[in-house]
C-alpha cells in the first residue's frame, strides 16, 4: 500500500481545530516526483488548497529532492488548474486525449 511505500511521500493537511482537512501525496517514480492534492469535500472553497500545495512544496524542497514534481490535472478541474499555478507550477501540455494538463514544478 502507498502508505508502507518508501516511494511515496503523504502528508496529511489539518485545520486549526486539528481536523484533517486534505492531504497531498508525492510518488517518486525514477526521474520525476508525481503530485496530488485532495481536499476534503467540507473543506473546499476556502483556501486550504493554496496553502497546504505550497506547505508541501516547501517540505517536499527541504528534502532536498532532484528531480521535478508534475501534476497532472483534468481540463475540466479550472480550480486545481489555478492551485497549481498559484503555487509556482506552470503549464508542461495538454493531453486533449485524456484530458489533462500537465504542470512542471522544477
Amino acid at each position: 500500500r502507498k502508505i508502507k511505500d518508501s516511494n511515496c511521500l503523504i502528508l496529511i493537511g489539518i485545520d486549526s481545530n486539528n481536523i484533517p482537512i486534505g492531504q497531498v501525496r508525492i510518488d517518486s517514480l525514477d526521474e520525476l516526483n508525481i503530485i496530488d492534492i485532495s481536499i476534503d469535500s467540507d473543506a473546499r472553497g476556502l483556501g486550504f488548497a493554496s496553502i497546504l500545495l505550497k506547505e508541501s512544496v516547501k517540505f517536499w524542497k527541504s528534502l532536498t529532492r532532484e528531480n521535478p514534481l508534475i501534476a497532472d490535472v483534468f481540463t475540466s478541474n479550472n480550480t486545481s488548474q489555478k492551485v497549481f499555478l498559484s503555487s509556482g507550477f506552470r503549464m508542461l501540455y495538454e493531453d486533449k486525449a485524456n484530458e489533462i494538463i500537465r504542470y512542471i514544478l522544477i
